[in-house]
């Protein structure tokens, strides 16, 4: 397939024109990739060992290693895992020059002692009795993101048993099958921590073992979606699989089957650069923005679809089920009613967070068990953003429909969203960087970070009546600010980039090759502050005009390699595909 596209600089066409014509073929694009029941989603087939080792290779680097994404520095842990899979000499140079596998991180060290490969002496170690612990305790799991808990709970049975499998060369604790990653085979003892950890260990016979167990595979069956699922991305699916096996469920049990049904029907996604596992699913996501971006391209042929699309999500909302943010925050209400569950979810520090309210124990993030920094979920200036969008949205609504006679949105839910606005903008000024942007949890990075709080921010520039707030100058301030940044870091072609390596070294922000989705970020935050011919503003519409794919089956969409979403920080980044399409 050629992908052929207009060479950058070309303006024989108006601006507004080019902008109408690249908005309907993206349009006519989304139009073509949605299912019958009016959902987006990538393509899931069945796994095949072949396809599996094609992807492998595709995805080596130059140097031996394998990389977490696209055009990134190599990973040990990543590398290792491919290695053992592949058993490739370079990779196996790659490993040795960052330390050997004694420097792999806590999961892989995990997966490897379940073959003999790593000593489980090494693997630190939660007692499955952390399962029995109330909420309000210091070490209770709920004081745990949801990510991490529904990791976690899964893992104190896999800890718990200890396995041992076979490989080609036999079964053993020590097995040698890797011992070519050692820097020093004859000495594989890895310390993690010397602390009061050691002490844990002498739980495993204690009477109430079984007890916590029989807890935690209760746990896992709770949480399992009807599809096999459980918490949408990959690592509580494996581990609570294996945990569940282990536990003495068959393969041809109920929820096992379930569960690797999810994987190959799910998880499982094949191109032409073979089949792998995503570490995510995301048609919510996907359907969501994809309806907006139709709605926005007032594309005609679009209006049924959007009705169907909205069928689809209406029929997955979450209407009677408590989420376990509720430990946290007893006093909600059950149900879901309208933005009152969003603003139940606000912080003490007037941000939001990701899933969960109140979870900010970042000693936890200091245990060895967690070498990820993730197992808390604070408030963030990107989700924060998000919401004042949505409150800022509901409120013009209202005035819309008072003006038309309409009932308007009750004043005592404008006084909530009134005061919960302030704190968020007092929450977002503290959190903006002294150069104007904010950090982006979870897209790369202060583009992404930086247009969201500016999307929310624009709707409270200006009073919507004499109850809702007016930014006080000095946080007008902090958008020009941000607004000047976003400006500074636009790249000569007209598009907008930033590299994940942002993560690691902050002084990179806003420097990377243009990305579709990048420059759609930045574009999104623009106009609402800047006349519409400021050049900032032109450029980037041109380029992702002149970038837009104009033949074959990808006609209307864009070619984006580099990854811009965010699962962990400098440990876990997704490239979720219609992102390049959604929002441009």
């Amino acid at each position: 397939m050629n992908h052929v596209r207009s060479m950058p600089g070309d303006t024989s066409m108006p601006l507004h024109i080019e902008a109408c014509d690249a908005t309907k073929r993206a349009g006519t694009y989304a139009l073509r990739q949605v299912r019958e029941d009016g959902h987006w989603y990538g393509f899931s087939i069945e796994t095949d060992q072949d396809d599996l080792v094609k992807y492998f290779l595709s995805e080596q680097n130059r140097d031996g290693s394998w990389s977490i994404a696209y055009d990134y520095p190599g990973d040990a842990s990543t590398t290792a895992e491919a290695y053992f899979a592949l058993s490739m000499r370079p990779a196996r140079e790659f490993i040795l020059s960052k330390g050997g596998i004694a420097k792999v991180r806590v999961f892989t060290r995990m997966f490897f002692a379940c073959f003999g490969l790593f000593p489980w002496s090494a693997v630190p170690e939660l007692p499955a009795e952390l399962i029995l612990l109330p909420a309000t305790a210091p070490m209770s799991i709920y004081r745990l993101a949801s990510w991490a808990r529904a990791t976690v709970v899964p893992m104190l049975v896999i800890r718990h048993h200890r396995p041992i499998y076979t490989l080609p060369n036999g079964t053993s604790p020590s097995n040698d099958y890797l011992d070519k990653l050692w820097v020093n085979p004859a000495d594989k003892m890895v310390p993690y921590a010397p602390s009061l950890w050691s002490l844990w260990r002498g739980l495993r016979w204690f009477p109430l073992r079984k007890v916590a167990l029989r807890q935690c595979v209760a746990w896992i069956l709770e949480h399992q979606e009807p599809e096999g699922d459980i918490g949408g991305i990959f690592p509580p699916l494996h581990a609570g699989l294996f945990a569940l096996i282990l536990e003495g469920y068959d393969l041809e049990s109920s929820p096992v089957r379930r569960g690797i049904d999810a994987l190959q029907n799910t998880y499982a996604w094949r191109d032409s650069a073979g089949l792998r596992i995503q570490g995510c699913i995301s048609p919510i996501w996907d359907t969501i923005l994809m309806t907006i971006g139709l709605i926005d391209s007032s594309l005609p042929v679009a209006s049924s679809l959007v009705t169907r699309s909205s069928q689809y999500l209406k029929a997955r909302q979450q209407l009677g089920r408590q989420g376990d943010w509720r430990s946290k925050s007893v006093r909600s209400k059950p149900h879901i009613i309208r933005s009152s569950w969003i603003l139940g979810l606000q912080n003490s520090d007037g941000g939001w967070a990701a899933f969960d309210r109140e979870n900010n124990y970042l000693f936890l993030n200091k245990i060895p068990f967690s070498d990820m920094d993730s197992f808390c979920d604070p408030s963030t200036a990107d989700v924060t953003g998000r919401v004042l969008e949505c409150f800022g949205l509901l409120v013009k609504t209202g005035a819309v429909l008072s003006k038309n006679g309409k009932n308007p949105i009750p004043q005592l839910f404008i006084e909530r969203m009134s005061s919960a606005t302030e704190r968020a903008i007092d929450f977002l000024s503290t959190e903006q960087d002294s150069d104007g942007p904010w950090h982006g949890r979870w897209g790369s990075n202060y583009i992404y970070g930086t247009s969201t709080v500016l999307c929310g921010l624009v709707y409270h520039l200006e009073g919507w009546d004499d109850t809702y707030p007016v930014m006080e100058k000095k946080h007008k301030a902090d958008t020009h600010a941000a607004l000047d940044w976003l400006k500074r870091v636009q790249n000569p072609d007209g598009g907008w980039g930033e590299r994940l390596e942002t993560y690691n070294d902050p002084s990179l922000a806003g420097n990377g090759p243009s990305t579709a989705s990048q420059t759609a970020w930045a574009l999104m935050a623009l106009p609402a502050y800047l006349p519409p011919t400021d050049s900032s503003i032109t450029r980037g519409i041109q380029y992702l005009s002149q970038t837009q794919i104009k033949e074959g089956e990808l006609t209307g969409s864009w070619k984006e390699d580099h990854y811009t979403g965010t699962g962990f920080p400098n440990h876990s980044n997704f490239a979720i595909p219609y992102t390049l399409n959604t929002f441009p």
